[in-house]
């Protein structure tokens, strides 16, 4: 999995990930083992359909939702734990190629929190601070 990542604001971060083929092999036979049970074939029991013929019969592209989101749902906590990333709220996501075979690639852009970091020093002065308006309003 590769990621690149792009800082549109302050606040606001664009991923551009790839997905290895095998990878997305596999959410398509998760994909596949979700949905099993609601596939008719003619010739076929309920649910025992193989996968080969329900590409044949109804398409890839039936799968490709569910495989997309198995992938996406994969890499994501891996790229942000990668690039010690924090967000905010949900990514904002866009499919750019997602088909059997190829590598899938994805962007998704995201707000993350400003978080402060603080010095030891700068802590000390704080309580200091802290402190010494404390007594001023008791004493």
């Amino acid at each position: 999995m590769e990621a690149k990542m792009e800082k549109i604001d302050v606040n606001v971060v664009k991923f551009e990930v790839k997905v290895e083929a095998d990878k997305f092999k596999e959410a398509l036979t998760r994909a596949y083992k979700k949905n099993v049970k609601k596939f008719n074939v003619p010739g076929f029991r309920k649910g025992k359909v193989p996968m080969n013929v329900v590409k044949k019969y109804y398409g890839v592209e039936v799968l490709l939702e569910d495989a997309v989101n198995f992938a996406i749902e994969g890499s994501y906590a891996n790229v942000l734990k990668e690039n010690n990333v924090r967000p905010v709220d949900f990514p904002k996501v866009e499919v750019v190629q997602a088909e059997e075979g190829k590598d899938l690639i994805h962007c998704w852009s995201n707000c993350l929190s400003r978080s402060r970091t603080w010095s030891i020093q700068r802590v000390k002065r704080w309580k200091e601070n802290l402190w010494s308006n404390w007594r001023r309003s008791c004493c």
